[in-house]
């Protein structure tokens, strides 16, 4: 009986541990897949919205327009535009809207909501300008208007 092999019936090489083992480790990977790939492409997307951009885009207009003085290009009446800056809370719709007034050294004027109330996405527009009345050279050789919308 030497060279005589003997099969057992019922034997299998897979068992329903190994099974169970296999398809667990199937469907956490595909969760960890599933779970994984939005944050990678989260940083493709534009924290900005559309409708903020064009609601800053249209504030910096306006104030350019309205306060600009007559035969010269982007040279604002800071009067003006002081005033127009502390009349109050500024929203257009459902955007809150702050503007400021800068220099290199900082804010010269500014008005609107607090940015500390801005979330991440904070459309921002700037616009150089001049300053018509600036007896102290605070815009020397310009300043910058500065307007974020959320």
């Amino acid at each position: 009986m030497a060279g005589k092999t003997t099969r057992v019936s019922g034997q299998r090489g897979q068992t329903e541990f190994d099974y169970l083992v296999g398809m667990t480790l199937l469907v956490l990977t595909l969760t960890g897949v599933f779970l994984f790939v939005p944050s990678i492409l989260q940083s493709f997307e534009d924290p900005v919205d559309g409708d903020d951009q064009a609601s800053a885009k249209k504030v910096a207009d306006d104030l350019l327009t309205r306060h600009t003085t007559a035969g010269a290009s982007n040279t604002v009446i800071y009067a003006s535009l002081n005033r127009s800056l502390n009349n109050g809370t500024r929203t257009i719709g459902r955007h809150s809207v702050n503007v400021s007034l800068t220099n290199d050294t900082g804010t010269i004027t500014a008005g609107g909501p607090s940015l500390a109330d801005a979330d991440d996405g904070t459309a921002t527009v700037v616009r150089v300008v001049r300053l018509a009345d600036d007896p102290n050279g605070r815009c020397e050789p310009a300043c910058r208007l500065v307007v974020r919308a959320w």
